[in-house]
């Protein structure tokens, strides 16, 4: 029958359906369309329209409350409305200007002149490390090759790289970056109790058992209160000076902006 009807131009295919309605507002499947993520299978998109609809229930409800409670002074959101308008132009303004014309390039010289004025500023929170790990059949492992690939890591990479990709049930040398110290033992079966202590005495852990032998081989490390390596916050310093390039852009916009209204008589202010 609605085949029928709708072949014959009867049924309005625009006309929009109804989910809910809470007083004189109603809730359209349409409004949910264009909330709806992408990408939802049919029963996640379900469940996203059965929770959407009961929300958008309980906001106007309350809304509804507010509307026959509140005075029609506390109900007038005219200023607010104005200041929300203008705080938001103003601010898409000046994300526009520091997007054209802010300078986003940050030189290793700069990095390096705050890291050495700003040194107190990069206190280390953990012990952090540069690793190596190795799990490797029982069978296969030597131990005294395997640490003499591991000390010569850095000069070449290929001998114990082509052994780890041959044999290794693991290996991760943590892409020779510094690494928080717990990050790197959490997936090992090393517990190590006194972690200052074995950073300072030892240059690497390891142990067997039935099937693999593990090793842990620490490069470098730096102990918890130590300053950072420039190498572990050059990516937070960066933020820092941008960031602070940026303030020092916006409250120079904002002067310039001052100074020309001053200049072409576009505001006056009134003694008190």
């Amino acid at each position: 029958m609605l085949l029928a009807v709708s072949s014959c131009g009867l049924f309005d295919k625009k006309q929009e359906v109804v989910l809910a309605r809470v007083g004189d507002k109603l809730l359209t499947e349409a409004d949910i369309q264009v909330r709806m993520p992408a990408g939802l299978n049919h029963s996640d998109s379900l469940q996203f329209t059965e929770d959407y609809i009961k929300s958008w229930v309980k906001q106007e409800l309350i809304l509804q409350k507010a509307e026959e409670n509140l005075t029609n002074e506390q109900k007038d959101v005219t200023r607010e409305l104005n200041e929300y308008k203008n705080s938001l132009l103003i601010y898409r303004y000046k994300n526009a200007l520091v997007s054209q014309k802010l300078d986003t390039v940050v030189t290793n010289e700069q990095i390096d002149n705050y890291y050495s004025d700003f040194k107190q500023r990069f206190v280390l929170q953990n012990h952090i490390v540069k690793a190596i790990y190795i799990k490797v059949p029982k069978e296969m492992a030597n131990q005294t090759k395997l640490l003499k690939m591991c000390e010569q890591y850095h000069a070449d990479e290929s001998e114990l790289q082509t052994f780890s990709y041959q044999y290794a049930k693991k290996f991760d040398y943590f892409n020779h970056q510094w690494t928080n110290f717990y990050e790197v033992i959490q997936n090992t079966p090393f517990i190590i109790d006194d972690q200052n202590k074995f950073l300072k005495q030892k240059k690497y852990i390891d142990r067997t058992d039935d099937s693999y032998y593990y090793l842990l081989y620490i490069e470098d490390f730096r102990l918890k209160g130590d300053i950072s390596p420039i190498d572990f916050v050059q990516d937070r310093i960066k933020s820092l000076i941008l960031n602070k390039r940026k303030l020092n852009f916006l409250r120079n916009l904002e002067d310039e902006v001052y100074r020309e209204g001053l200049k072409h008589s576009k505001f006056k202010i009134f003694n008190q």
